[in-house]
């Protein structure tokens, strides 16, 4: 008995031991809000941080980094079949947000640190709005370029478990991701990161910062509404006095009538596909907030699918 008691307790402390030499990050709050979580990370090994030799601290100019996250794309994977669509990344709100808080991490980071963020939003749905989360990492490279890696963009959690649903827990690290139904669309300033195999990371970009200010600076200027003309113009003389015409001869104006809308479009097998895929998604959010059971669901996707 005593040996397996030595056994055990030999192999706890050489686990402990293993646990203690692995890397392990360390993680401090910038931002925590309800929607929106920023903070400092590094890695830190036998109880040193590991060296990743950032270019931080680094500011970055507001306006640059409002119309990258403005801009910036991705490809949605279609619910059933077709093209995928481009969409933000972020939601308006989120941009407003994000802004200024990963420009205070960058602004705070040292060269070992990097930058986590977790924005939630409400979209996606015909009818119900639902809660979503994009997550990913920032920090500035040796080239001083800026690089966006995500683990998530726009990932659905579902009702039932958003109160449970937490990133305090360890994350996997989004530069080790290489496939994703949610690849990012980089910008003409940025361009995918590769694998050592010349492959491109789906949701890894890397942003030139020189190229990044060009672009925002000739981006198109608000329209202003014309001046309104001075008054210094001097009005238009009074016609001259005519003699009245008789009722015999007096010209009507011709009357204009209003243009003919135009009739609606033919059915057409794109009308009816697209009629058939916003049924399905309708009976899809149903379902997916229990509002419907399987069979009900599976029923009525039956029936719009066998529809001529």
């Amino acid at each position: 008995m005593r040996t397996f008691s030595i056994f055990f307790a030999s192999l706890f402390f050489l686990a402990a031991g293993l646990t203690g030499c692995a890397p392990r990050w360390v993680r401090t709050p910038v931002v925590d809000q309800k929607d929106i979580q920023v903070t400092l990370e590094h890695q830190v090994a036998k109880k040193q941080p590991v060296s990743q030799q950032y270019q931080h601290p680094l500011k970055i100019d507001l306006q640059h980094l409002n119309f990258l996250l403005t801009q910036l794309k991705y490809l949605d994977e279609p619910m059933i079949y077709g093209k995928p669509d481009e969409k933000p990344v972020f939601q308006a709100v989120e941009v407003e947000r994000l802004v200024p808080a990963l420009t205070e991490a960058l602004a705070a980071a040292d060269a070992n640190q990097r930058v986590r963020f977790i924005s939630h939003n409400r979209g996606g749905g015909l009818l119900f709005k639902k809660q979503r989360t994009t997550s990913g990492i920032a920090f500035i490279d040796a080239d001083t370029r800026l690089n966006l890696a995500f683990s998530d963009v726009n990932f659905e959690i579902l009702t039932s478990h958003a109160e449970n649903f937490s990133h305090n827990e360890e994350l996997a690290d989004p530069l080790t991701i290489r496939s994703s139904f949610t690849p990012i669309i980089p910008p003409d300033y940025a361009e995918h990161r590769l694998t050592k195999k010349g492959k491109p990371y789906p949701l890894w970009i890397a942003i030139d910062l020189d190229k990044l200010a060009k672009a925002a600076a000739a981006r198109p200027a608000p329209t202003t509404e014309p001046a309104p003309a001075s008054s210094s113009v001097p009005a238009p003389l009074p016609a001259a006095a005519s003699a009245p015409k008789s009722p015999m001869t007096e010209q009507k104006a011709p009357t204009v009538s209003a243009p003919t809308p135009a009739p609606p479009p033919a059915d057409s097998w794109e009308t009816r596909m697209q009629d058939q895929k916003e049924k399905l998604r309708y009976y899809k959010e149903l379902y997916d907030d229990g509002l419907i059971d399987e069979q009900e669901y599976k029923a009525q996707k039956a029936k719009i699918l066998n529809q001529p």
